[in-house]
């Protein structure tokens, strides 16, 4: 196993069959496909309220986007000197 990043990994063959399957045809974009309303249902049960789900392809543009919508436009975010967010992600928001 690898822990360097995220981003190093190759996808398990789990992962590529579930891609594959997800893969079959023609759907709409930006949300509007059935396997987003299938995945938003599913948080919307576990947090018992409607959510919205938005996929990123990182865990730096998941991060960035969160930090973003909770601090203002030139905001502070704090952090201990040894967090990820700080270490590896620094000026990603």
């Amino acid at each position: 196993m690898n822990f360097a990043s995220d981003n190093w990994a190759g996808a398990t063959p789990e992962v590529m069959a579930a891609l594959h399957r997800a893969n079959d045809g023609a759907a709409p974009a930006y949300g509007n496909d059935a396997l987003t309303r299938r995945v938003t249902g599913l948080f919307s049960e576990v947090f018992e309220t409607d959510v919205q789900v938005w996929f990123t392809g990182t865990g730096t543009a998941s991060n960035s986007l969160g930090l973003a919508a909770l601090s203002r436009p030139g905001g502070l975010v704090f952090c201990s000197s040894e967090a990820h967010i700080h270490v590896d992600e620094w000026g990603a928001t």
